[in-house]
């Protein structure tokens, strides 16, 4: 399957970096209601998903919007032994 970016490489860096504030936001609140384990986002064309691989990195996937969902799963099994 071949990959073709919607976003300019200038869009793409500025979607890691707001990825990444809104995850490190997220984190704030991990003492209340847990770690996050992902964050999912539903737009017309994608779905993004950011997954926390640890402290310092984290995965920021995009499929198509008909992708099923439970692949998201394998995706947390292969970093973090995640069973849902």
């Amino acid at each position: 399957m071949k990959s073709n970016s919607l976003l300019s490489p200038d869009l793409t860096k500025a979607s890691v970096l707001q990825a990444w504030n809104r995850w490190k936001l997220r984190d704030t609140m991990k003492s209340s209601i847990g770690k996050g384990k992902f964050a999912m986002a539903e737009y017309e064309e994608v779905r993004r998903f950011t997954i926390p691989i640890d402290n310092e990195y984290f995965l920021l996937a995009s499929t198509e919007i008909d992708t099923e969902l439970s692949m998201i799963y394998d995706i947390l099994k292969l970093f973090h032994d995640y069973a849902p």
